[in-house]
């Protein structure tokens, strides 16, 4: 899917459409670009979005039939004035050996549909009227699992620091295995962002690559879905490091994105002393992972773990004097806040999938700890030995596509999982033609531009496909090197003028890297910063975030 201001195109690059011996129809082919194709791949897409999208007011529009599949016309020999047309390519025959096909975009809808969000590719799987006469359905497209260990201590390389300086935190485990929660399911997502992108053209993509040994059951079907937003570095419901006015850096809460590359920031602190807002540009800024959260002051650990809006603040102690107590105070508060946000996320834009009734739910987008990461976009992530050798290598950035966010549910709790592809950025000359998130794209073609002096060239090579990846193999957002590098790296311009790009990837922090116990799964991002923000505060995202609890 690619947008433009107001209408997003879909392009289906899955297809089982075969090639037939155009004398193996009675029909005529449809000029490409008439007036009828444009007719039905319309009505297509108004069926893509009342399906995902209903009583929204988005426009779609259906880029071209999947490939092989050709409309062709039928002149009626009772009724010269009347035309019949047929979407032929399907591979069903008839059991006089005539090929199969669709007389109306209704027919067509349940096979695209189909086509769209079946991981699997089994034809089974398949509500149109041409596959369910098909005996012998398709091979099934590789499936997998994959568990990543523990996640490790964080070794940030970023310049500057926070202005909570205290020394680095401690690594904590992984998440445990949540009680599951009541939820309200709400059948509405919507489309992330009017940033042009053809990224959400992979998820739409099948992969058919040898799985991994290991590898033992299949995702959830990948769903058409929520943009990548990438419009902005910085996203509204994140966590982030802002620029003090003394230089310092603190810790703060995105809640607007504003002309000019500017960010609306609450900052963090706890719900009985109030900071007002604050504007701070993208210059003045950093993600989250950039900084480790500071240790505490040995006075407000035994309320570290405590729910922040249950704690009276105004009773802690601290040894210092009553002006700066205050403050103190304030500033403790910050960094229990983002820890706690660091270990928790909630989801939103459900995706209403047929493996809803099995307890996996399928999702848009997440706050994943202090970031915002939806489906069609680019994650850090960790790999197991069995996946690359060089799993282990701190300098090496893995990278997955994500396809699918789901919400594992069970009478034992509840697991976030993510599917996609693993990638890795190297030099090399190219050796395949998927279709990357713009980020990714970009990142490539920066790191050409620099290395074409000394006649390099980067390309992102596969590591392994249709992987499923636990919470807690996610290290965080992946950021383009051209956007974030010249503010964390002090001598980013000398290195890109000897032809290099410093791996900014590696100068970042992981998620569950700050202290403290893992929360789960929130009803929402204001209940996950709730008691961190003055009262009262609603975190609200638009139309194009629809919370789920």
């Amino acid at each position: 899917m690619s947008n433009s201001q107001s209408t997003t195109e879909i392009r289906v690059l899955r297809s089982d459409g075969k090639v037939y011996d155009k004398t193996r129809f009675p029909y005529k082919d449809t000029e490409p670009g008439s007036e009828k194709e444009k007719q039905w791949l319309q009505k297509l897409a108004d069926m893509f979005r009342d399906q995902f999208y209903p009583r929204s007011d988005y426009t779609f529009v259906l880029k071209a039939f999947p490939q092989n599949y050709h409309l062709k016309v039928s002149q009626r020999k009772q009724d010269k004035g009347r035309q019949d047309y047929y979407l032929c390519g399907h591979p069903a025959e008839t059991e006089n050996g005539m090929p199969k096909t669709f007389r109306s975009p209704r027919e067509f809808w349940d096979h695209l549909l189909w086509l769209l969000t079946d991981a699997d590719s089994d034809s089974r799987n398949c509500h149109c009227k041409n596959c369910k006469v098909i005996t012998s359905p398709a091979a099934s497209g590789p499936g997998s699992q994959s568990d990543a260990g523990t996640p490790s201590s964080g070794d940030p390389s970023a310049s500057g620091g926070p202005s909570t300086s205290g020394g680095p935190s401690t690594s904590s485990s992984g998440p445990k295995a949540s009680r599951g929660k009541g939820a309200s399911a709400q059948s509405t997502s919507a489309p992330q962002s009017t940033t042009s992108n053809t990224a959400a053209q992979s998820a739409l993509e099948s992969t058919a690559s040898p799985a991994s040994q290991s590898m033992t059951r299949t995702l959830a079907r990948p769903v058409p879905l929520t943009q990548p937003d990438e419009s902005v570095l910085f996203r509204e419901g994140e966590v982030v490091w802002f620029r003090t006015d003394t230089g310092a850096f603190r810790l703060g809460l995105v809640v607007a994105n504003l002309p000019s590359a500017v960010n609306r920031i609450t900052p963090l602190s706890h719900y009985q002393y109030l900071i007002q807002n604050i504007d701070r540009t993208e210059a003045d800024t950093r993600p989250f992972l950039t900084f480790s959260v500071p240790v505490l002051q040995p006075a407000v650990e035994p309320v570290a773990d405590q729910p922040m809006k249950t704690v009276n603040w105004n009773a802690v102690e601290v040894p210092y004097g009553e002006n700066m107590r205050a403050e103190i105070i304030s500033m403790e508060a910050s960094k229990i806040a983002a820890s706690h946000v660091d270990h928790s996320y909630s989801l939103f834009n459900f995706i209403n999938t047929r493996e809803a009734q099995h307890g996996q739910l399928s999702f848009g987008g997440v706050f994943l700890g202090c970031e915002k990461v939806g489906i069609l976009e680019a994650v850090r992530v960790r790999v197991e030995p069995h996946e690359h050798p060089q799993w282990d290598q701190h300098q090496i950035t893995f990278v997955m596509v994500v396809k699918n966010i789901i919400l594992q549910r069970s009478n034992v709790g509840e697991e976030l999982n993510f599917g996609g592809d693993i990638w890795l950025l190297q030099e090399g000359p190219l050796t395949h033609h998927d279709h990357l998130p713009a980020a990714m794209q970009r990142e490539k073609a920066f790191r050409d531009q620099v290395a074409r002096a000394r006649g390099a060239q980067f390309n992102w090579f596969p590591v392994v496909r249709n992987v499923l990846k636990s919470e807690k193999s996610i290290r965080g957002r992946f950021y383009e090197s051209q956007k974030l590098g010249p503010s964390l790296i002090q001598r980013w311009d000398g290195a890109l003028e000897q032809g290099e790009v410093p791996q900014i990837q590696t100068s970042l922090n992981n998620r569950f890297d700050s202290r403290g116990e893992y929360k789960g799964r929130m009803p929402s991002r204001s209940e996950t910063v709730a008691g961190a923000v003055p009262l009262g505060t609603v975190l609200t995202f638009g139309p194009n975030v629809v919370e789920w609890n």
